[in-house]
């Protein structure tokens, strides 16, 4: 059985969008299916040090057919 699963991506250092597309390579290399991604968002820092860099951020769905922990373990 497949079960739906949201994944949020984030990050702020070194080149983030390619590290999302490495991400949703190796979700879909290990099983993830029906895989859609929303726009990419540039939020400010909160709580951080000043001078942090803004956060890019993204949400992942999709269909995952194993277990939760196999699904973290990616």
């Amino acid at each position: 059985m497949k079960i739906d699963v949201i994944l949020s991506l984030g990050g702020n250092t070194g080149d983030v969008p390619s590290a999302f597309r490495r991400a949703l390579e190796k979700l879909k290399g290990g099983g993830l299916c029906e895989v859609r991604i929303s726009s990419l968002y540039r939020t400010a820092p909160v709580g951080c040090a000043k001078g942090t860099p803004d956060f890019i951020n993204a949400a992942v769905s999709g269909k995952w057919q194993d277990t939760l922990d196999s699904l973290h373990r990616l």
